[in-house]
């Protein structure tokens, strides 16, 4: 008699496992290219809406990085207690409709806001996603499993 319940079977099936990690590995392609796309236009975007380097740098660089690993523990500590699935997916759209935002925006402030969208939303990918990791693959499969993922960056 096993000790999983059929649902919990279902879950850690190959089939399941592989289809998770194609999906995740896609998610993670859009979260690297979502948070990109700023970088490859950054001078197009200064010069279009006359942003100093400060603005710029502030927008891309460090103030992102710092906000998107602060965010890290508060979207674990969720994860632990929400969907995780559910947790993706409302991370994904935030993350994928403050982009689009962006493309929108006329001035700093409203750029700035969007990317803070954006990096709410990728910052909530991460954790969950992990977590998923540990529950569907055995121990030694993990970092295999991590880096198939990781490697949509």
């Amino acid at each position: 008699m096993s000790q999983y319940t059929p649902e919990e079977q279902r879950l850690l099936s190959s089939g399941y496992r592989g289809l998770f990690l194609f999906s995740m590995f896609f998610v993670c392609c859009f979260n690297f290219a979502d948070r990109a796309v700023f970088a490859v236009l950054a001078q197009t975007i200064k010069q279009d809406l006359r942003l100093t380097d400060l603005e710029i740098g502030l927008l891309q660089g460090f103030s992102f990085a710092l906000l998107y690993a602060g965010l890290g523990i508060p979207f674990g500590r969720l994860a632990a207690r929400v969907s995780r699935l559910k947790i993706i997916a409302f991370a994904t759209a935030i993350w994928s409709a403050a982009t689009a935002l962006c493309g929108v925006a006329a001035s700093f402030v409203q750029l700035m806001f969007a990317r803070i969208g954006v990096c709410m939303g990728e910052a909530g990918f991460m954790p969950p996603t992990s977590s998923l990791v540990a529950d569907h693959f055995p121990a030694k499969r993990r970092a295999s499993a991590m880096s198939i993922i990781m490697l949509g960056t």
